[in-house]
């Protein structure tokens, strides 16, 4: 599992270009003193959450929260993984509740994982939560898989097409559901779920996307299309129409993990990543000695987290947080 997941990492810079020599934001260290950690999401108040390695017990991945440079393991007793927080400091993810297997939980209010309902014999993952307390995630069943929801901690499955499965990556506070869709005869296309139906973006979108990763209340959608050559080219797209969001200069590519409120979008170009707002993208910056990083997730503060290599080995990304570097500079007026 650790190397399938570090594989993928280092192979989405491969192509993209060394670092560009500018003026970047600094960069917070969330996993130091871990082997191994990830983000899944940061909320408006600056709480991040995600998975790590603990030194203490490197051989299992545990669930945790981050906030004002404090960082609390979810699930001290057993193995875990946060994937997504609300502002309220609701934490959606999956945990070991004893019985060695991974539960569907919520967190709230610094206590225990508590178990979400789940239909028996299933086995089902939370993946996103807005503020409303909806969550959105995927489930295998007995005899086949597919999308679902919590409504107030009540399961239902999602109403799709027959013949479909759609994996969830994204949910608004509309209850809007952006994500992968796959078919039984073999196609695969990017899905927005509304009012029971699904519809295919690229049916609704005047540029072909690949993937999705996120919607927001404005009901824009960040993901990935094809290029002319090589990698694909980030896309931001808004009633119908699309942006390409700029590569940082020298970079091939800017592809998109994240996106806030204000439309903002963080990724992976050039070797440190980059946030854009509109106009040309601006670079993030490495840990110390670090080669490669990246923006996972942005909130309305303008706090960035993502992922990093640090040294010496530079090869299993840790936990990064980049505090307000998605706030404009300021402008240089003559006078």
């Amino acid at each position: 599992m650790k190397r399938t997941i570090v594989s993928g990492f280092l192979f989405a810079f491969g192509s993209l270009a060394p670092s560009v020599a500018a003026a970047q934001p600094p960069i917070v260290h969330i996993g130091a003193g871990h082997p191994y950690s990830l983000v899944g999401a940061i909320n408006n108040r600056g709480q991040v959450v995600g998975v790590m390695n603990f030194p203490e017990d490197e051989g299992r991945f545990h669930a945790y929260v981050w906030e004002g440079g404090a960082l609390r393991d979810l699930n001290p007793d057993g193995f875990g993984q946060a994937y997504d927080v609300n502002d309220r400091g609701q934490i959606v993810g999956v945990a070991d509740l004893g019985d060695g297997l991974g539960d569907a939980v919520l967190w709230e209010h610094g206590g225990p994982p508590v178990r979400l309902q789940t239909p028996a014999g299933a086995s089902c993952i939370p993946l996103r939560i807005n503020a409303h307390g909806l969550v959105v995630g995927w489930c295998r069943f007995a005899s086949d898989t597919g999308p679902v929801f919590w409504r107030k901690g009540v399961f239902e499955r999602m109403a799709v097409p027959a013949g479909v499965d759609a994996f969830p990556v994204g949910l608004n506070d509309r209850g809007v559901v952006v994500g992968s869709a796959s078919t039984t005869v073999g196609s695969r296309f990017p899905f927005v779920w509304a009012d029971g139906v699904l519809t295919d973006l690229n049916t609704m979108s005047d540029r072909p996307f690949e993937r999705v990763v996120a919607i927001n209340n404005l009901g824009q959608i960040a993901g990935e299309g094809p290029a002319s050559a090589g990698r694909g080219q980030g896309l931001l797209w808004e009633a119908g129409r699309t942006v390409v969001i700029p590569p940082l200069p020298g970079a091939t590519a800017a592809i998109p993990y994240g996106l806030n409120e204000r439309g903002q979008v963080v990724g992976a170009s050039a070797a440190c990543g980059f946030v854009w707002d509109g106009g040309p993208s601006r670079a993030l910056s490495c840990l110390p000695g670090g080669t490669v990083a990246y923006g996972t997730d942005i909130n309305e503060r303008g706090d960035i987290a993502g992922h990093a290599v640090a040294p010496p080995d530079n090869q299993l990304p840790n936990a990064v947080l980049w505090p307000g570097a998605g706030k404009q500079p300021p402008r240089h007026v003559d006078r």
